[in-house]
């Protein structure tokens, strides 16, 4: 059956090109080359490397649109000697931002309540244990404080950030790591390397559980995980550079042997993937590229059906991101919000599927990730795996909570900066203070009424 004859409740999704003074702009990249995104987002800010002495990163709150040097030159985190490469947000904590660079070092910040405000220097923990720089970084999607960690040093460490500590170490690949990828639970991790070959690994094990070849180029490729499916979507390209994107059935990665492929372009940029797990969406945008490409996944045997190619502006793409799903506004049925920068823009992608009610659409939102760590980092390590808290996107029903408290404790491999504790705020608005305080205040009125009942016990003795 033809597409365009297809029943979909997807096809439509559409964003619209923002309004100049609601982005971000007046800033200057840095000028260094790598294969990850240059861009990355969490709940509450977004990042990016910027020109300048050591390794300047810039932090930005969302909604704080305009020229970022408005007001003279804005702050920024350098905690490093040389270029940052990539940087992560914390998925239980919108504040902690871990940054990777060339000097070889990862630094963990803690952003302060509403942002930075003031030049920072000293991260709360530092990581230096690699050979050679940093070149991606991952937390994992369960756990809490599980940083994972690429190196041109050919090896993949992972840390528990607090303690400062390596968990384990994966020395597989025998070239640079070209991406890095966590599936759902965080019980596998996916590879792309300039040896031509992707892998699926328990990254504590040192087990590989699949190596094929994805794709011809020594290109970059990337992939995304689509579990609820069993797919796997890689794109990457051909010898003769056409940019393609490939799926495949992970229960069958042994076989080597693509489900699907679908020729793109001839476009030299890398391309990356963005997938929404709840609509079964696919967003594929490529650097030096003007457009978007959205592809919906399905269960028949055509498997990816094309909805549209979506102009992202004039301004070429340098990288993209894209927020948690919680920052969605979905009383608006905005499925996907992915940030586009280019040289000196970050503008704000909001991808909508229309409906006529103004009600919450419970079919466009099932439950999704309620940013909450299923296990402790020594759970992890020790073996164990787990399912990601999900929680309602019903405004009236959520139950996540604003941030994971962290409080860096790092012994031998890790040196530490100040840190400031993060105040945790639950769903019924109330913080780890004010639960604190409600807690010394029932326990004296426990403590004082035993010592009525102790009282009354005695004079109850002396009747007998």
């Amino acid at each position: 059956m033809s597409s365009r004859l297809r029943s979909s409740k997807v096809r439509h999704v559409y964003a619209d090109l923002p309004k100049d003074k609601e982005t971000y702009s007046n800033f200057t990249l840095d000028s260094t080359m790598g294969d990850h995104n240059f861009i990355n987002a969490g709940l509450k800010h977004f990042a990016l490397s910027v020109k300048g002495g050591g390794g300047q990163v810039l932090v930005i709150s969302h909604g704080n649109y305009g020229k970022v040097n408005q007001n003279g030159a804005p702050p920024i985190i350098n905690g490093h000697k040389s270029a940052v490469l990539d940087t992560a947000f914390s998925p239980f904590n919108g504040d902690i931002l871990a940054t990777g660079s060339t000097d070889c070092s990862i630094c963990i910040w803690q952003i302060p309540e509403g942002g930075v405000k003031e030049n920072m220097t000293d991260p709360a923990i530092r990581l230096a244990k690699h050979h050679k720089k940093v070149i991606f970084l991952e937390f994992h999607p369960t756990s809490s404080n599980v940083l994972a960690s690429a190196s041109a040093d050919k090896t993949i460490r992972l840390w528990d950030i607090e303690t400062g500590q390596i968990g384990s170490e994966f020395k597989n690949h025998k070239d640079l790591i070209q991406s890095m990828l966590w599936n759902e639970d965080g019980s596998l991790m996916f590879t792309t390397c300039k040896d031509k070959h992707a892998r699926f690994f328990d990254p504590r094990t040192n087990e590989v559980v699949a190596k094929f070849s994805a794709h011809e180029s020594v290109k970059a490729a990337k992939g995304v995980f689509m579990t609820s499916m069993n797919k796997f979507v890689t794109v990457g390209a051909t010898k003769q550079a056409k940019r393609e994107l490939k799926v495949w059935d992970i229960r069958k990665m042994s076989e080597t042997k693509q489900l699907k492929r679908i020729t793109l372009d001839s476009a030299a940029g890398t391309m990356m993937p963005f997938y929404d797990r709840a609509n079964k969406l696919l967003f594929v945008g490529g650097k030096g590229d003007g457009s978007m490409r959205i592809f919906e996944m399905a269960e028949d045997k055509n498997m990816i059906y094309e909805c549209s190619q979506f102009s992202t502006g004039e301004e070429p793409c340098k990288g993209l991101t894209a927020l948690p799903k919680a920052s969605c506004d979905v009383m608006k049925c905005e499925t996907m919000r992915i940030l586009k920068l280019s040289s000196q823009r970050v503008s704000e992608l909001k991808f909508v599927i229309p409906r006529k009610s103004d009600d919450f659409q419970e079919d466009l939102f099932p439950d999704d990730y309620a940013g909450i760590p299923a296990q402790t980092a020594a759970d992890y390590f020790a073996g164990q795996n787990a399912a990601p808290v999900l929680m309602s996107l019903n405004p009236e029903e959520r139950t996540d909570v604003q941030a994971q408290s962290f409080s860096a404790k790092p012994s031998a491999g890790g040196s530490k900066g100040p840190v400031k504790a993060v105040n945790v705020v639950n769903a019924d608005g109330k913080s780890t203070t004010d639960l604190e305080k409600e807690l010394k205040a029932a326990q004296a009125k426990i403590k004082s009424l035993e010592a009525e009942v102790k009282c009354l016990e005695k004079k109850l003795a002396s009747f007998n």
